[in-house]
């Protein structure tokens, strides 16, 4: 198990960060071409609140240019490349009902960045 750890951390890790991208797998799960397995994995497991918690915390970040370098930190700071929306979005459209937690995980942890001091 310790192996198939280092492995998918060593392969999610070499894959750079794209902040548009996670930016726009975020847009899809919550109100695009995924969102029906969203809601079908959140259904499913009986975490229609959490959802609903989540898309709250989901909509001050829906237009801002500053989201992708905020989940960044979070997928940083946690050590937890599974949290990558992109991810995520891979596996709820693969059916994998719980991804739906990591989803939940990464807007609890989605915090305004700290204003840039010049």
């Amino acid at each position: 198990m310790q192996e198939e750890d280092a492995a998918f951390r060593a392969a999610a890790a070499a894959v750079p960060f794209n902040g548009e991208e996670e930016m726009k797998a975020l847009q899809n799960i919550f109100d695009g071409e995924s969102s029906a397995a969203t809601r079908t994995a959140c259904l499913a497991l009986g975490h229609q609140e959490k959802m609903e918690v989540a898309r709250r915390i989901w909509e001050p970040w829906r237009d801002d240019p500053n989201c992708g370098q905020a989940v960044h930190k979070v997928v940083t700071d946690l050590d937890a490349e599974h949290l990558r929306p992109t991810s995520i979005e891979q596996r709820l459209i693969a059916g994998v009902q719980p991804a739906c937690l990591g989803l939940f995980t990464l807007m609890q942890n989605l915090r305004p960045l700290p204003p840039e001091t010049n």
